[in-house]
């Protein structure tokens, strides 16, 4: 063989090789950009999609970004807590790290995982996600210390009022429970979250036809959450 064959042979391969490695680094981005092609119904999938064919850690850190929002908001908690633990491998330094932190503990809460919540809730020292999981757990008087030092930090912030409402629940005081959902449904009528409080507040105070309204509507967003 000529020795400007092997040097061609050579150049090609090591062009096949480029490209090669070039496709398997784009792959996973392309998926993340088919997905949010469509910025009201991110596709899913096509994010699992670009996990899965990440081999890179950086890769898979951004993929893993993602993809955790769309998880929490279609309420897929337990594909979230899997991924974050995927995620955790990659070390990442990535800006939004905590913010994905958070996410886990949101999906952590959600089944029922308490002190995995509560070690990452104490690891951000955030004392809404540490309330949230108090009340959880049934240890209103320590969730309650902390929703007041929430007011009294914030008292314009809507959302507290939402835990607000669930202290005074855990305490049976369900006609001041209703004020306080009442202020957050103004702002928030969409929030899952809020609406099963107010139904449940409705059902303690014998509130039939409110009870029926929240409950449809509850209802109609936990199926289009389904079905995304």
């Amino acid at each position: 063989m000529k020795k400007d064959s092997k040097i061609a042979i050579v150049i090609s391969s090591i062009m096949i090789l480029c490209a090669v490695l070039l496709f398997v680094w784009v792959l996973p981005f392309i998926f993340v950009w088919i997905a949010y092609g469509d910025e009201e119904n991110c596709q899913t999938d096509y994010l699992k999609k670009a996990v899965k064919y990440s081999i890179f850690p950086v890769q898979k850190a951004y993929t893993i970004e993602s993809i955790m929002p769309s998880l929490i908001l279609s309420g897929n908690f337990e594909d979230a807590i899997k991924y974050y633990e995927e995620y955790k491998k990659t070390n990442t330094d990535s800006i939004i790290k905590n913010a994905i932190t958070r996410l886990a503990g949101y999906a952590y809460l959600h089944t029922e995982r308490y002190a995995d919540a509560l070690e990452i809730a104490k690891e951000l020292n955030d004392k809404t996600f540490l309330a949230q999981i108090y009340i959880k757990i049934g240890d209103i008087d320590t969730a309650k210390v902390l929703v007041n030092e929430l007011l009294k930090e914030n008292p314009e912030k809507t959302m507290n009022y939402r835990y607000l409402a669930e202290v005074q629940m855990g305490e049976n005081k369900w006609k001041e429970a209703e004020i306080s959902i009442n202020k957050v449904l103004r702002f928030a009528p969409n929030n899952l979250d809020v609406l099963k409080d107010k139904v449940e507040i409705s059902k303690q105070l014998g509130k039939t036809a409110e009870y029926k309204k929240y409950s449809k509507r509850v209802k109609e967003i936990e199926y289009k959450r389904n079905y995304r």
